[in-house]
């Protein structure tokens, strides 16, 4: 018996295990939530990357030699890691 819809009809008549059923459960919305994290920093990742190619394209080059002295860079770089926590942080409402 290795037909895998006649095991679910089967078990269909049997009762749950809690225990199994909240174990099964649990997996289900972890395996869930880290493939949600994951497309979240694919796509966190893929946006920052055409952001600064968008921004590389765009701007003279006089403006990246004034932007880019080390504490502006470091104020940029700051910047961007400060709003990607804030797009990425979970929030609650209370």
């Amino acid at each position: 018996m290795n037909d895998p819809l006649l095991k679910d009809l089967l078990n269909y008549h049997q009762p749950l295990n809690d225990v199994d059923f909240s174990r099964q459960l649990l997996a289900k919305i972890k395996r869930a939530e880290r493939q949600r994290r994951l497309i979240m920093w694919v796509f966190t990742l893929f946006g920052l990357c055409l952001s600064t190619l968008y921004l590389w394209s765009i701007l003279p080059l006089d403006t990246w030699l004034h932007w880019l002295t080390p504490v502006n860079g470091l104020l940029l770089f700051g910047i961007g890691i400060f709003m990607i926590w804030l797009w990425t942080e979970e929030r609650s409402i209370a």
